[in-house]
């Protein structure tokens, strides 16, 4: 005959191994579901079994170094941080699969964050099927620095910036099927006549200045379908330049806030 009182020992026993056992799995999930980032990252991949990445601290990327990000990864920025890239970036989500560069604040706000950063980048940067949100505390949600046409981005959405969507300063990324919408000021920015964004099948909506705020010499480089609505200015805002090419329709005015001037021997 079996003894209760074993009996009872033996269920106590069991259900002590079973919480110990619980607590060991807990611990190894909190390991490896999210992952920490600050300061130098150097050749790495950024998984999607470790999302979400938090950046608690400016994250730098240097050159001949690559910062891969898995699709369906989730990157929160703690605070007012950046990522910049001096290396290469290749966030290359899909359809089912965006990567999103977003705030870590249970109500985010535009700003949160500082930017995506392109400075002087090692060729073949990619933000494909990214969503990016509430950056911008300076400049725009991605900002670009001497980065030449190494960088492309397709298939993303970049909202909610505290200044502009994209930053254009020295650089010729390539822009294809990307919505900017509700920037605090334009959906696109190029600081100096250097700036020339490809921009091909876009849109820039409810902006809270231009939708567009260029020279006249990068107005040629819109193409595909552009839809502009709701912005504080649905126009193109074309500061004064050297201009030739061709100046498509697109639905929305141009208007022309400096001298535009054809040179001899170009057309416009």
């Amino acid at each position: 005959m079996i003894n209760e009182s074993c009996i009872s020992v033996s269920k106590t026993i069991t259900r002590r191994i079973a919480l110990a056992l619980l607590i060991c799995f807990s611990m190894i999930a909190s390991s490896v579901i999210a992952e920490d980032h600050s300061g130098t990252v150097y050749t790495e991949t950024w998984t999607l079994t470790n999302s979400p990445h938090h950046i608690t601290g400016d994250v730098k990327v240097d050159n001949d170094d690559t910062l891969t990000i898995e699709a369906g990864c989730s990157v929160l920025f703690d605070g007012d941080y950046y990522l910049w890239i001096d290396g290469t970036l290749l966030a290359d989500g899909d359809a089912s699969n965006h990567i999103t560069f977003s705030s870590n604040q249970g109500s985010p706000s535009p700003g949160d964050w500082k930017y995506i950063r392109f400075n002087y980048v090692d060729s073949g940067c990619l933000l494909d099927y990214c969503d990016i949100s509430y950056g911008g505390s300076i400049r725009g949600n991605i900002y670009f620095y001497n980065s030449s046409g190494d960088v492309t981005i397709s298939n993303c959405d970049i909202s909610y910036s505290g200044a502009n969507g994209l930053y254009v300063d020295n650089s010729w990324p390539t822009i294809s099927d990307t919505d900017l919408h509700d920037n605090v000021t334009n959906g696109i920015f190029c600081y100096n006549t250097s700036a020339n964004p490809v921009v091909t099948d876009c849109s820039m909506q409810n902006n809270g200045e231009y939708a567009v705020n260029t020279f006249g010499g990068n107005a040629r480089h819109y193409t595909g379908t552009i839809s502009i609505s709701g912005n504080g200015y649905d126009a193109f805002r074309l500061r004064a330049d050297d201009v030739a090419g061709a100046w498509l329709n697109h639905g929305a005015p141009y208007i022309i806030s400096g001298n535009q001037t054809c040179p001899d021997g170009q057309t416009l």
